[in-house]
């Protein structure tokens, strides 16, 4: 029996359950999804019935269809694994999902989606950096020879519109990582993650997270996840403000806008994290003054 980690039914009756009008998908128990998916619950006003996917494909696929039986009216679905199964297999029902990073990637894309971008401008990205690290000029980062991903080449031209000098190398596949990096390493005062499957596997990321920290080098992450795991800093959507953004999307298909017509939207504010055992890691000195700019300060790989 799937676990429902939160539970809110409208009963008709004692003896009647009615259909949910909104069930919301997390695509797993992390606290990005949790704490985004309480704040959706909190902004509507109508019954929610939320499913906790766990990470787990089969379940994911199990639940929707014992959704498409009973459909409800909305599926709000957090993160891809919750996003791409509610939409392969529930076509016709309006889904409004965020947490995703590059959904065309995964074909979210259609008349029935809607949502809020994961993704946040370039120049306020960059003016967190120059605010912590002002000192640094060249900016380092890999990229997998097959990505075409218009935000990379958004986030070099930035870069160098802002000022910075760019070093971007292309690899073939996850495996040129470790090498390329040691390529790039004494060109560059700053690595900057950018989203891309291959060079931001596991093993990709324990290797620069430990060469970046030797090198005393910032490491600048997309997700808080990473920062966790030891990169110095993210700037990221933050995850209350998605929670309103996704239940007020939500309400406009309740009150009968076809997701069609509701375009994606930005989000609307900006949190920052910064990880202060690699900033002392790398000895990188931070004004106490500007840590007034920072949302959560993480202490070691939490």
């Amino acid at each position: 029996m799937f676990r429902l980690t939160l539970l809110l039914f409208a009963f008709a009756s004692w003896g009647e359950v009615r259909a949910a009008d909104v069930v919301l998908l997390k695509s797993d128990s992390l606290d990005a999804y949790s704490e985004t998916a309480e704040s959706v619950v909190e902004s509507l006003d109508v019954p929610v019935v939320v499913y906790d996917l766990e990470g787990d494909r089969t379940r994911a696929y199990s639940v929707v269809a014992r959704l498409k039986r009973r459909p409800p009216k909305v599926v709000i679905a957090l993160g891809k694994k919750a996003a791409y199964a509610a939409h392969r297999k529930l076509p016709d029902v309006p889904i409004v999902f965020g947490q995703v990073t590059h959904p065309e990637r995964y074909g979210l894309q259609g008349p029935q989606l809607t949502g809020v971008r994961h993704e946040v401008a370039i120049d306020e990205i960059l003016s967190y950096l120059r605010l912590f690290v002002p000192d640094a000029n060249r900016i380092g980062m890999l990229i997998w020879q097959g990505n075409q991903d218009q935000k990379v080449t958004e986030a070099i031209q930035g870069a160098r519109e802002l000022g910075y000098t760019v070093r971007a190398l292309r690899v073939n596949n996850a495996e040129d990582v470790p090498g390329a990096f040691m390529r790039l390493r004494r060109e560059i005062d700053v690595f900057w993650l950018v989203p891309d499957h291959f060079v931001v596997t596991p093993e990709n990321f324990r290797f620069l997270r430990d060469e970046t920290q030797r090198l005393k080098m910032p490491l600048i992450a997309y997700t808080e996840n990473l920062v966790a795991a030891g990169a110095l800093m993210a700037a990221g959507p933050d995850r209350k403000a998605v929670g309103k953004q996704l239940a007020s999307l939500a309400v406009s298909v309740l009150d009968g806008a076809s997701p069609e017509v509701l375009p994606m939207v930005d989000p609307d504010s900006i949190r920052v994290v910064l990880n202060r055992s690699t900033q002392e890691a790398i000895a990188l000195e931070i004004d106490e003054a500007m840590l007034g700019f920072v949302d959560e300060v993480l202490q070691g790989d939490e």
